[in-house]
């Protein structure tokens, strides 16, 4: 499916930025594949780690994309 390009995948650990009942914010790098990763509207697929422990997989979309110095602010629902 990844190769079909009807995914695309990004290996970054993100942080988190802000959490909450209805929603998350995190942090990813810039970089030339940004815009094929995220889309207003798009579903995003990924795990939430503490430490080394997976918490979990999850999946929200996207609801707003903000630019800051070197890094983009994604909100999901």
């Amino acid at each position: 499916i990844i190769e079909s390009d009807i995914f695309n995948e990004s290996k970054s650990k993100c942080e988190i930025m802000d959490i909450s009942s209805t929603g998350l914010s995190f942090s990813h790098p810039q970089s030339k594949h940004f815009g094929k990763l995220f889309s207003i509207g798009g579903t995003v697929l990924f795990d939430i780690y503490e430490e080394s422990v997976n918490i979990g997989s999850f999946r929200a979309v996207v609801r707003n994309i903000k630019p800051l110095e070197k890094l983009f602010r994604i909100g999901c629902q």
